[in-house]
């Protein structure tokens, strides 16, 4: 609502009673109303103004945790909850982030546990999850995300993927070949554009990379894609002879994710910042160093 000045109020009710008729004593005593009402308009203001400095003269405090971050297996990076390069680097990174005043808890689960966690809100970081550019193109859409996470610098890479067969068949280089067919995938993981959402091939999804040979040595599946590192990773583990894959196609890395809003923006600064300081006074490399021969780690120049 405008609200008019008192003086041209006084003024125009003046004119419309002529106030002119009335008594002296009259007139000054409506005056001082005027000025009692334009004291008090002026203090209640004041007061008003007061409260909002004492608002924001103190600011709201960082949340500082306990945050729940989620992590989970990856052969050739995270191997188990306490071993693996990948789980070295967690490590250095959280305990960086906590001088800082942060706390956290760690949970070691399957991906697709983890990922479900994330999207109701329980957990408020994950790590290892593939970056591959926007909102569909990383499959968040089929995961059942509502917004884009936050993403952190890349500490993970698995190369490329590659699509796994039995020696009896033909090897293959694309996915073109597999329309129709039975492709086998791990639960969570990040998998190629072609395979997520509805389309020409179907796709089976399985806990572990060790369920999709078996079922490729049944003849259950035609085809396993994975990461490259990862699945080779698993098939020396598990001492495997009779598959083999076609070339690699679309490289791929990863690092932390974090809920959008104020809090996953901060802790974003924060691991991004224990990030670049490892690979500054030299603990990143060392812990590389520690894993010779290891691809899996995203590697940075000196």
């Amino acid at each position: 609502m405008h609200c008019r000045p008192m003086e041209i109020w006084y003024h125009e009710t003046k004119a419309v009673l002529n106030l002119n008729n009335l008594r002296p004593h009259t007139l000054n005593a409506m005056k001082d109303g005027i000025v009692k009402m334009k004291i008090i308009s002026r203090t209640l203001f004041l007061m008003v103004l007061e409260a909002v400095c004492a608002i924001t003269a103190f600011p709201m405090e960082k949340e500082t945790g306990p945050f729940i971050v989620g992590y989970g297996k990856v052969e050739g990076y995270i191997e188990s909850r306490d071993e693996g390069v990948g789980t070295a680097l967690l490590r250095e990174v959280l305990k960086r982030v906590e001088l800082h005043g942060y706390t956290f808890e760690t949970r070691f689960q399957p991906f697709e546990r983890i990922i479900k966690n994330f999207i109701h809100g329980e957990f408020q970081i994950c790590f290892p999850i593939i970056n591959s550019g926007g909102f569909r193109r990383s499959g968040f859409e089929k995961w059942g995300f509502k917004l884009q996470p936050l993403y952190s610098a890349p500490l993970y890479t698995a190369g490329g993927f590659i699509i796994f067969t039995r020696k009896d068949q033909p090897r293959h280089d694309t996915l073109m070949p597999l329309k129709g067919r039975q492709i086998g995938v791990i639960r969570g993981a990040y998998m190629p554009n072609e395979l997520k959402g509805k389309g020409p091939y179907f796709v089976h999804e399985t806990n572990n990379g060790e369920q999709n040979f078996k079922k490729l040595h049944f003849g259950r599946i035609d085809a396993f894609v994975v990461q490259k590192a990862w699945g080779l990773a698993i098939l020396r583990r598990m001492e495997l002879t009779d598959f083999h894959h076609g070339a690699e196609f679309n490289t791929i890395q990863g690092g932390f994710i974090f809920q959008q809003g104020q809090t996953g923006a901060s802790l974003l600064a924060e691991f991004n910042q224990a990030i670049g300081t490892m690979i500054l006074d030299g603990t990143y490399a060392a812990i590389l160093a520690s894993y010779p021969g290891n691809t899996m780690v995203f590697r940075y120049p000196r």
